[in-house]
């Protein structure tokens, strides 16, 4: 049996159900530079379960969504996601092992299943052969992007006093709850880096900040703040504008992600670390989730305190705390560490675009099992 077609698009893209990891893969291909083809499938009930058992199978897809793998198979697959674990594989075998597997974030799976994870520190993973680790997630934040989002000031952005201080909020996620006591502590903080530097405060929300954080943060956020509530699809998002616009970003610890974007504007960052104390909000799947960090395998949680200290120690941003003491202090805003564009991560990429496409050795050119 001859092996299967490659593609001219040399790069897939399978999209995750999670928008995080979507902007690190699209980021990613993008800065590849190649043409690539982006795929976005609708689950089953079995995807989930399809992946925590390690299968290689289209089973938790629709019979829709598997109609678009098909060949001619890419060179490369770029994927993130337990649901997509199984998919990814199954590309794989369907080429003949000639279409190489790379993932973001981490896997259920070995890491011995796929061709590279690129991963951060989080994730407690180990840089190996088929290991990347980063400091910062991959993004869409380039010098570009950021040049057309500030050519045209967006509304929210018009007519503010410098410094302008952009907010950036994630939302409840492992022991972090975002809600009404913890949105006072933000407002109170907020206030103070304004009084400390004389700025303007723009806040942004995204998909996971709760309503409930929200209304009451917009009581207690300091006079002549300004407020974006994020709504699915927006066209008039800001959130690249206020990358743009910034001298000054402040990023709720939860999200990883923004925080990598944040760095990557070339401004100074000040993390956020949302309160866990006694007179924070909590929750049972909070105290759960610490538990789990404490007591049960590390490849169920992330420490995201990890890449804080991290973040912090590579010269990337402050505590918000200890950036508020400085500047009232008199001292200027942070140094901002120039050399974060380079990852490392595109020379691993184009080694696995260059290598030979032909099945690895002792591998035999298979069609696909039946997915029905």
């Amino acid at each position: 049996m001859s092996p299967p077609d490659i593609s001219t698009t040399p790069v897939w893209v399978l999209k995750s159900y999670r928008a995080g990891e979507n902007s690190q893969l699209l980021g990613l291909a993008e800065r590849l530079g190649v043409p690539f083809r982006t795929l976005e499938v609708e689950y089953t009930a079995l995807a989930s379960a399809a992946g925590l058992l390690r299968c290689t199978t289209c089973a938790g897809i629709t019979p829709a969504s598997r109609k678009q793998l098909a060949a001619p198979w890419p060179k490369l697959l770029l994927s993130a996601g337990l649901r997509n674990e199984p998919i990814a594989n199954w590309v794989r075998r369907a080429s003949g092992g000639r279409t190489r597997v790379v993932f973001v974030g981490r896997t259920w799976c070995s890491v011995d299943r796929l061709d590279l994870l690129v991963t951060t520190p989080q994730y407690r993973l180990a840089p190996g052969p088929r290991v990347h680790l980063n400091l910062l997630t991959q993004h869409r934040v380039t010098p570009a992007r950021l040049a057309a989002a500030g050519a045209q000031p967006h509304a929210l952005l018009r007519d503010l006093p410098a410094p302008v201080i952009a907010v950036l909020l994630g939302g409840s996620s492992g022991p972090w709850v975002l809600g009404p006591r913890n949105a006072v502590r933000l407002g109170a903080a907020l206030g103070a880096l304004a009084e400390a530097t004389r700025g303007s405060v723009v806040v942004s929300t995204s998909a996971r900040t709760p309503e409930a954080f929200t209304r009451a943060l917009e009581r207690y956020l300091p006079a002549g703040a300004r407020l974006y509530e994020w709504r699915r699809d927006d066209p008039g998002n800001p959130y690249f504008a206020m990358l743009a616009a910034a001298q000054l970003l402040v990023v709720s610890g939860d999200s990883v992600a923004m925080l990598s974007e944040a760095a990557a504007s070339g401004k100074p960052v000040f993390i956020w670390d949302v309160p866990v104390d006694a007179d924070a909000d909590s929750s049972l799947a909070a105290v759960w989730y610490r538990f789990m960090m404490r007591w049960l395998p590390p490849r169920l949680t992330r420490d995201v305190g990890r890449f804080h200290r991290a973040f912090i120690d590579g010269g990337l941003g402050l505590p918000l705390a200890d950036g508020i003491a400085a500047l009232r202090a008199g001292r200027p805003f942070p140094a901002v560490r120039a050399d974060v564009a380079d990852d490392g991560t595109l020379a691993r990429l184009d080694a696995l675009l260059e290598v030979d496409q032909s099945p690895p050795v002792g591998s035999s050119v298979m069609p696909p099992r039946s997915t029905r």
